[in-house]
């Protein structure tokens, strides 16, 4: 139930390989919306607010809501993804990336 992955969810910002793969299980079990692009801000904006409800139920860190927002990512949305990343990427330093 949602308490209880709220419970598995809190751990004081620590996440272990466990509790992370839970939060995938988790997140999955919710149904999240794909997003393929769309032309139109409001499809975009329907869609981060149904995630934004998604990381509210799972309590979901800071840290791990890009990740898994971006897993529903898919055809242009997916390919933009990627080039902001890689261009993001390029431009830290060695140690950071």
């Amino acid at each position: 139930n949602i308490r209880e992955m709220r419970q598995q969810n809190n751990n004081g910002g620590r996440r272990n390989n466990g509790n992370q793969r839970s939060i995938i299980d988790q997140f999955t079990k919710l149904s999240p919306p794909s997003f393929l692009g769309a032309p139109n801000p409001d499809e975009a904006e329907s869609w981060i607010a149904s995630m934004q409800k998604i990381f509210g139920v799972l309590e979901c860190a800071e840290n791990k809501k890009v990740s898994l927002a971006t897993f529903r990512l898919e055809g242009e949305a997916d390919r933009w993804w990627e080039l902001v990343s890689r261009n993001r990427d390029a431009r830290l330093p060695p140690l950071l990336r």
